[in-house]
């Protein structure tokens, strides 16, 4: 919502996302259980199991089990705490056995497990569905394809604010106004729309480019890199131009630059070779490209590291700007649909452990639509997410009453065609693909 008084730095909170879900929990469907049991638990339970020493004694609420129950509060769309501790009295959840512990156990817990348990799973986790991943036909794979071998993939960068904090701990409650939970900072990639680096902070004020170095440090040789004009920096350019790949991006209009070679150009469109920050004390050390493209009488331009134009043509730098807007997607999947608007803690660890556990979650439904639009013989990104999530529902209802076939199996009968699994085709953005298709 946007903020109705310029005065406060920061926009108002939305009351919707701001509430705490009172809807009754879904129900389980036992083969989306099975699924998540069998790929994630025993990851778990060998990092607990490293973490946790020969020494130590064993905890009722370990790190399998909180990441058993912390995943069941989000797939089942379980209201609070209070609900996951009356639930876990009386039914497994995932693999964790009906289990008698206190409101206050769990909400300890929360604040004393370290998050870096979670992101240490995150991390050893998501090779095994890139993996998985790799064995179907990719999303956007006429693009990808396009642009091997030049170049084997290609990331989003971006970050989000995290929504505001009830304000229950001391130190949350002895600060003025609204106090908003931290900024995720999530890479995409493109050619399985999985989150493939996520790095939480704990300030909402942190700048986005301090993020970079992180992301020069883990991108391999050979990558697209699409970032918003916040991540835009001369040296970053160089670094991940030095590191064999390229970035993509919108043009900054202060830049200042001098053109060293005209690619390409006409009424309508304009491809140059230039040189960045021609004023500046440290300018950018290798030449990039300046594209620009006149639409309804106005000019929009973009930036590429890329200097050749047979490796990445203007059409495809611009097409690969535009599917910048796939993570923003993925930010509001994470918020709306799995509810990370609604935070359940207001310390930064409760807070990081509920951002692994819906990044996780929204991770293993990615995986999901993969594997169902390889059955329903559609691209991958023609999935959607949300419904393929609500499905879920109406599948755990079909197996009460005696569905066996399997989830896949079930999602993808012709007689399923009402849950709207499969974006339709809309006449506008056909056009605008059109216009952006490469070449």
């Amino acid at each position: 919502m946007p903020c109705k008084n310029p005065a406060r730095r920061f926009p108002t909170v939305h009351a919707r996302d701001h509430a705490r879900s009172r809807a009754t929990p879904t129900p389980s469907a036992e083969e989306f259980d099975a699924h998540l049991t069998l790929l994630i638990y025993p990851v778990a339970l060998g990092i607990w199991s490293r973490a946790r020493g020969a020494k130590l004694r064993e905890r009722v609420l370990s790190l399998p089990v909180m990441v058993g129950i912390l995943l069941s509060l989000v797939w089942r769309q379980i209201p609070s705490v209070t609900v996951l501790k009356q639930m876990l009295t009386r039914e497994p959840l995932l693999w964790v056995e009906p289990t008698t512990v206190s409101q206050q156990a769990i909400s300890q817990r929360l604040n004393t497990l370290p998050a870096a348990l979670f992101a240490q799973l995150f991390a050893e986790l998501i090779p095994s569905l890139r993996a998985r991943a790799a064995q179907r036909p990719a999303f956007h794979a006429e693009l990808l394809a396009a642009l091997a071998p030049a170049y084997q993939r290609v990331w989003i960068l971006d970050s989000s604010r995290l929504e505001a904090v009830f304000k229950k701990s001391k130190a949350v409650r002895a600060t003025d106004g609204t106090v908003l939970g931290g900024t995720l900072v999530t890479v995409l990639d493109l050619g399985s729309h999985l989150p493939v680096q996520v790095w939480v902070d704990p300030s909402a004020t942190v700048n986005d480019r301090k993020s970079l170095p992180k992301l020069q440090a883990c991108t391999p040789s050979g990558t697209i890199v699409v970032l918003d004009r916040g991540f835009s920096t001369f040296a970053s350019f160089d670094a991940l131009t030095e590191a064999g790949s390229a970035v993509v991006g919108r043009w900054t209009a202060n830049w200042t630059y001098e053109v060293v070679e005209t690619l390409s150009s006409s009424a309508t469109h304009l491809d140059q070779l230039v040189r960045l920050g021609r004023f500046r004390s440290s300018p950018c050390q290798h030449p990039v490209r300046r594209i620009g493209r006149l639409d309804q009488k106005q000019w929009h331009w973009w930036v590429t590291t890329e200097p050749d134009p047979e490796r990445i043509s203007a059409e495809q730098v611009i097409a690969l700007f535009t599917q910048r807007w796939r993570i923003e997607d993925a930010f509001l999947q994470c918020k709306r649909l799995l509810h990370l608007s609604y935070l359940w803690g207001s310390t930064a660890n409760a807070i990081a452990l509920q951002v692994w556990t819906t990044v996780l979650l929204y991770a293993m439904l990615v995986d999901l639509c993969g594997e169902l639009g390889q059955a329903l013989a559609v691209s991958a990104e023609r999935i959607s997410v949300e419904l393929t999530f609500r499905s879920l529902y109406h599948y755990a209802r079909a197996c009460q009453q005696g569905e066996t076939r399997g989830l896949i199996a079930w999602l993808s009968d012709p007689a399923q065609g009402d849950l709207g699994l499969v974006k339709r085709h809309r006449a506008r953005l056909a056009r605008r693909q059109g216009q952006n298709r490469c070449a």
